[in-house]
Formats: C-alpha cells, structure tokens, sequence
C-alpha cells in the first residue's frame, strides 16, 4: 500500500491524477483513494489480519496471488477487484429493495453500510448512507443477468404494474438488439440498474 501511494503520487501529473489520500487505516483495511482524470474515485486496500475472521466480504477476491511481473515496475500489484460503492438515502429501505425486489443477498452484520452481492459470486457493493447525495445518471449502472430474454420481459411487465408500489422511480422501454434484450430501472435511491439477457446459442 506504501509503494502503492508512493508511485501514483510520483506519476500524479503523467497520469493526470487528482487528489491522492494518504494510506490509512479504515473500516477493517488500509487504503488510499485517488480521482482519475474521468472523474471517477478510486480505492486500493488491502485487509487488517482481524478483518478475516469477522465477515466474509474481507475474504480474498482471488485464489492464487499474481506475481510482480504481471504488473512490473509499479512497487505494488493489485490482486483484485472486490467492490464499487453506491450512495442511499435509506438504509432499511434500500435494503428491503435489493433483497425483495432485486433477489441480492445482504451480508449480514450490524454495521452502518450495506454490504451486497450476487449469492454465486465474491465481488460486492458497498451502499453508504449519505444526506447531501451525488446523484447519477444511466450511464453509471449495475447489470443484473437474467436467465432468458423471456425472463426479461416478464420482470418489464412486473415492473410496469408494480414498480412504483415497491420502489422504482423510473423504468426504461424494453430494448432488443439482436439477441439481447434490456430495460433500465430506478431503484428508491435513485440509482440506476440494467436488466438483461441473452438468447441461447441454440435458439431459432
């Protein structure tokens, strides 16, 4: 993490960084953030020894480590990529949200943030309770696969007649291209999802 800081803050004009926090302990893990030139944040961390034992978010995103040469020169080697952040206005409510509406999984624990994830993968979200909010637009979005294009459009129908009973804001026309087909949906925080599918290979 010290070589991690080391080397974006001596590269910070070359890479047109914006600002680079110091390395310190947060949170169970010892991080850094930085704003790319796109405007978006950044954190590297890595866990705190006691963090393993107490969730299983903290839990490795990888099960072999990478060695130095696949990211030479830098002093530091990102091992993976474990989570993005989301901003809510209603802790219980976003919660009811993902895990009703959604079909995400909450990782349990009393804590102030909202930890969820797919059940059949280790890469989560953090959701950060906030009052002055930075709201986001379609283009910053997470994609949920469904199982059949059929599958989409049955949740579009779904979400027309109920959306607004359980939360959505806004719902998006149902979209085909080619074999995909999609919609776009507002959840209660205003955060923005896709639903999708594929047609089967094997489909006529």
């Amino acid at each position: 993490m010290d070589r991690a800081w080391r080397y974006l803050s001596e590269h910070k004009d070359q890479y047109r960084l914006g600002k680079i926090t110091k390395p310190r302990e947060t949170h169970l893990a010892y991080s850094l953030y930085f704003k790319e030139p796109g405007g978006n944040y950044w954190e590297i961390e890595c866990y705190l020894p006691q963090a393993f034992t107490l969730a299983s978010v903290y839990a490795p995103h990888w099960k072999n480590p990478w060695p130095e040469n696949r990211f030479a020169d830098k002093g530091y080697v990102p091992q993976g990529l474990t989570h993005g952040t989301l901003e809510c206005n209603d802790k219980a409510v976003t919660e009811l949200f993902l895990r009703h509406v959604l079909g995400l999984q909450i990782v349990p624990g009393k804590r102030p943030v909202i930890y969820f994830k797919h059940p059949a993968t280790p890469w989560y979200v953090v959701v950060v309770p906030v009052k002055n909010r930075r709201y986001l637009n379609s283009n910053s979005r997470f994609t949920l696969e469904l199982g059949s294009p059929d599958a989409v459009d049955k949740a579009h129908r779904n979400f027309a007649k109920a959306g607004k009973e359980i939360g959505v804001t806004e719902l998006g026309e149902l979209k085909r291209a080619g074999a995909n087909v999609s919609f776009f949906l507002s959840d209660p925080d205003r955060n923005w999802w896709e639903i999708t599918a594929k047609a089967s290979r094997d489909a006529h």
